[in-house]
């Protein structure tokens, strides 16, 4: 998750990691369940008039599940675009790769508004996980994760780290980064960055917080992520 940024490092150690593809998923965690909702098609109408101008048609709303906790009502506005409505919460998928982090920004805006238009329910916290998978510009995901762990030898045993993690903790936000070796494309490396934040934030305010969070834990991983598509959809 990543807007497009084509100017010179701000730090000399940061690392390139030009972006191969990028996976986005969002949950607003809803409390009290929004039990009515759900029940005799009441969401439909609200859910459709808000989706269909971002192209969602009839055929692409599915009802899915059949107890409470798998219960849900899915609305694909592509192969990789998701929006899906649950007792206890909202969820969105994509590609910022390739429809553009503004338009994810601007689905979650719209899905998470039927909720706060047709339900008493509130929203208790916002959740992004955003996956990267890319090259990086100068050096090997080893040497890149041995700036954070170093390699060493222990009873003649060659010891070498296969990814790192950290908690993230700001202001606003808190979560975690990892960074490990990429099994979609060879010599990538595979960059997951997850952060919560509180519910009283509306999705606007949010989704700009969980960018600058992103930014943040990238540059503590000592990266600075390139997307050249990650503008598309603005």
């Amino acid at each position: 998750m990543a807007r497009s940024d084509k100017t010179p490092a701000t730090s000399p150690d940061l690392v390139p990691l030009d972006v191969i593809r990028s996976d986005l998923r969002y949950e607003a965690t809803l409390a009290p369940p929004t039990f009515d909702m759900l029940l005799g098609g009441k969401s439909f109408g609200p859910v459709y008039n808000a989706l269909e101008p971002l192209g969602l048609r009839l055929d692409d709303m599915r009802v899915e599940g059949q107890q409470p906790a798998e219960q849900a009502l899915s609305c694909y506005l592509s192969a990789r675009t998701l929006v899906r409505y649950r007792f206890d919460r909202v969820e969105v998928q994509g590609r910022p790769s390739e429809v553009g982090v503004e338009a994810l920004f601007r689905l979650i805006e719209v899905a998470v508004g039927v909720v706060r238009s047709t339900s008493h329910t509130k929203i208790e916290e916002h959740t992004f996980t955003s996956g990267l998978h890319g090259r990086l510009g100068v050096g090997s995901v080893e040497d890149q994760l041995a700036r954070h762990v170093p390699a060493k030898r222990a009873d003649k045993v060659a010891l070498a780290p296969s990814g790192v993690t950290f908690r993230v903790a700001s202001e606003s936000a808190a979560g975690f980064a990892s960074l490990e070796r990429s099994l979609l494309a060879e010599d990538a490396a595979f960059l997951r960055v997850v952060s919560i934040l509180p519910g009283a934030l509306n999705e606007p305010a949010a989704c700009e917080q969980a960018l600058a969070f992103f930014r943040a834990a990238a540059e503590a991983l000592g990266l600075r992520v390139r997307e050249e598509q990650a503008d598309a959809g603005r």
